[in-house]
């Protein structure tokens, strides 16, 4: 009976996505979608498939109030790690949100994540910063007040267990997990403070939690890209990326993004671009 209510899953799954707008279907990961469909009950993909749209309704008005609201006024919010390094033009909250996403977008396609998936992602990433509107930018590492003291210390910085990622499932460190505890709060009373419909804040700290603590691929992606951006764009600002590099190497899940971000960091380290091998 088991295997007659997989087989009549699997049929509808491919029906229902046979259906679908030819752009809603990422072929690549058609393999991992049919085999979810067998490992569900079909009453679960049909209460998935009314969450799903559920939540696709409301990341319309979730978007809505980024792109009219909060993504503008990050512009006004400096990295300041970056702008201490030394940056004559350090990068600004709104960029980096929307480098982001789309480093991810392409990481996702590269996995053959299933299209849902790869926007949910990018639905958490474009919400992840929007506690700094309330905040405003806070260095994950703490740096010393002299410049030159603190590029030599971003150099020396060895990342303790703080830093290296935690046993599985999350796949999160310490740190990341403690700034996320720390900045919740914050993000709760802002979209109180903002009179954000009950339904959309529901959402907004669902995709935030997810994003900070999810086991699920598409979101350890995600944490993986984070550091894949900082890096690119330290490089790209000619800043010291050493610190950004080394914790890389004990914070990303994936060993093709690490070895990306290895490749980068020796290129910039043999072009000079601010940067000295330690």
């Amino acid at each position: 009976m088991k295997r007659f209510a997989r087989l009549a899953a699997v049929m509808m799954g491919t029906f229902l996505i046979w259906l679908l707008p030819f752009d809603q279907v990422s072929y690549s990961g058609l393999e991992r979608v049919l085999r979810k469909f067998g490992e569900r009950s079909f009453i679960g993909w049909i209460r998935f498939t009314i969450t799903r749209r559920r939540r696709e309704r409301v990341w319309i008005r979730v978007n809505q109030l980024l792109d009219d609201r909060w993504l503008p006024a990050m512009t006004k919010i400096v990295r300041k790690g970056f702008a201490r390094l030394g940056s004559s033009s350090p990068q600004n909250v709104q960029h980096h949100t929307l480098q982001y996403e789309s480093i991810y977008c392409d990481e996702g396609e590269k996995e053959g994540l299933a299209r849902y998936d790869i926007e949910e992602g990018a639905m958490g990433i474009r919400v992840h910063d929007v506690v700094e509107l309330r905040t405003g930018d806070k260095e994950r590492l703490t740096l010393p007040h002299r410049k030159v003291a603190r590029v030599d210390f971003v150099k020396r910085w060895i990342p303790t267990k703080e830093w290296v990622l935690g046993p599985k499932p999350a796949h999160v460190s310490p740190q990341w997990l403690q700034r996320y505890k720390e900045e919740r709060p914050y993000l709760v009373d802002f979209l109180s403070d903002q009179g954000v419909e009950k339904a959309v804040v529901r959402e907004i700290l669902r995709l935030y939690d997810e994003f900070h603590t999810s086991p699920k691929p598409h979101w350890v992606l995600a944490r993986d890209c984070y550091h894949k951006e900082l890096i690119l764009e330290g490089i790209e600002e000619g800043v010291p990326v050493d610190h950004f590099y080394r914790e890389a190497v004990v914070a990303v899940v994936s060993d093709r993004i690490r070895a990306e971000i290895q490749e980068k960091y020796v290129e910039a380290l043999g072009k000079g671009e601010g940067l000295e091998q330690t």
